[in-house]
């Protein structure tokens, strides 16, 4: 009988331990009247809550002004034909509203709390060579992810969870052309994050043709470069350093010499060219800056 007795005091503890850690959704009422909603703010809603306005008198609408991002708004009368109106409140965040017929002094809100999924991904970008290979980035979350890539050139983890690290996988790039994935990271039911690979164009055409004319050295540099022309150059050179998006970074025009110094220790690491421009030609070189 005793040992019946301690297995009921454990069992009625058991049940008590679980139902303290069940939350139960509350039901928050707001009178409407002339002209005011009361309370005009319930600063304590949790997600899974419910908003109920109730018509104390006069002829009265709640209608939403503000919602969170993924929430639902609201329009709905609220007169002594339609005394009641409830709000199911399912996204965390700040909720104003007012009444549509006395917007100027009838106005309330509420604010929601409770789990919000979370997504940051870094870099926004990776930009790789010609050749190909694999590339990371860091992913912290709170939730499960998905990624995926919108070129077949480039595939991606399609997966994971919390915080960890998508891996890019890149085949050659043998075209004359930079190109781009896009690479959309999704939390779920929560924020997407779109990062991009960019990947540098096949050098044979550059390098090969000009390295015995234009010498630009160390390559890859830290940020110090030393330029070199032929003799037989016209003596006045436009200099441009491009980026991979084709925008000029810097600009120096090469006169009076056959030998120069370029300092770009100010520009970011990644894959750029120089353009020398002599008269109506052009020539590229493609410079990885790196440190």
């Amino acid at each position: 009988m005793k040992r019946n007795t301690t297995i009921f005091s454990h069992l009625i503890i058991l049940i008590i331990m679980l139902l303290s850690t069940i939350s139960f959704a509350t039901k928050h009422t707001v009178l409407v009247g002339n002209y005011y909603f009361n309370p005009s703010n319930i600063p304590a809603v949790q997600v899974g809550d419910t908003i109920r306005w109730e018509w104390v008198q006069g002829n009265h609408t709640t209608t939403s002004t503000s919602v969170p991002l993924g929430a639902v708004g609201w329009d709905s009368p609220i007169t002594s034909s339609n005394q009641v109106y409830e709000y199911l409140v399912n996204t965390p965040g700040t909720y104003d509203y007012h009444c549509t017929l006395h917007s100027g002094i009838q106005t309330g809100s509420f604010t929601a709390t409770g789990f919000i999924p979370t997504l940051t991904v870094n870099p926004l970008n990776q930009n790789v060579t010609h050749e190909d290979g694999t590339t990371t980035f860091d992913v912290t979350s709170n939730v499960n992810w998905t990624a995926n890539s919108d070129a077949t050139w480039c595939t991606v983890t399609l997966s994971g969870s919390g915080t960890g690290i998508l891996t890019a996988t890149y085949t050659e790039n043998t075209t004359t052309f930079v190109r781009i994935a896009n690479i959309t990271v999704q939390a779920q039911n929560g924020p997407t994050q779109v990062v991009t690979v960019t990947q540098d164009r096949s050098s044979l055409g550059i390098e090969q043709m000009y390295s015995d004319v234009f010498q630009v050295y160390p390559n890859p540099t830290s940020g110090i470069c030393n330029v070199e022309l032929p003799p037989s150059i016209n003596p006045a050179i436009q200099l441009a350093v491009m980026d991979l998006s084709g925008k000029t970074v810097m600009t120096k025009v090469l006169s009076g010499g056959s030998q120069y110094r370029m300092d770009i220790t100010m520009l970011h690491d990644g894959i750029y060219f120089f353009r020398f421009r002599d008269g109506e030609k052009t020539t590229s070189v493609r410079i990885v800056k790196s440190r």
